[in-house]
């Protein structure tokens, strides 16, 4: 009986001290996917900071009257001809010349277009919006479902809940920020 109190005792100090050498783990904070890519256009050397809007600034503001939207100029376009006019005539609201127009397509969902208030041309997002985007006329930085009040809790299809997307305007439509230029 003894020798079994003796052999627990040696195991149960054996565990005791592994577990004392074995660093705990510390809780990680995810960091939101927007905050590593591989540059801010123009700056060339790597980026851990999140995307600002006067990191990608707009030309002149157009303040003239909007052309007429042409809904030929995009598949879809004439589906949505009432509420893209709608959006047109407030002016443009995005990177100097653009109007981002949006309208709802069920609980949660927002769906969006973007077009030139000078040439009345659209584009029409294939992306579905959760919670909105962020913009300004003087940018073309646009970021899609941004996180409610900057918050950088977790995100993803596995929280059940879309990280933010920070998007450029090159070429009259929206590319993720780590986008190769096109050579069209």
């Amino acid at each position: 009986m003894k020798a079994i109190r003796i052999a627990l005792l040696i195991v149960a100090s054996s565990a005791t001290a592994a577990a004392a050498q074995t660093p705990r783990p510390t809780p990680a904070t995810p960091a939101p996917p927007h905050d590593v890519r591989p540059s801010i256009p123009g700056r060339g050397a790597l980026a851990v900071r999140s995307p600002q809007f006067a990191d990608f600034p707009a030309g002149a503001v157009f303040r003239g009257r909007p052309a007429a939207v042409d809904v030929g100029s995009a598949r879809g376009a004439a589906s949505h001809r009432t509420v893209l006019r709608r959006g047109v005539a407030k002016g443009a609201n995005f990177a100097g010349h653009y109007a981002v127009v949006t309208w709802g397509c069920g609980t949660a969902c927002e769906r969006f277009a973007l077009v030139d208030v000078r040439t009345g041309k659209v584009w029409m997002s294939p992306m579905e919006l959760t919670r909105g985007a962020q913009y300004r006329v003087d940018s073309g930085l646009f970021i899609a479902n941004p996180l409610p009040g900057g918050d950088r809790g977790r995100c993803g299809s596995s929280a059940g809940n879309p990280c933010p997307s920070p998007l450029m305007l090159r070429g009259g439509r929206l590319v993720p920020l780590d986008s190769p230029p096109s050579h069209s």
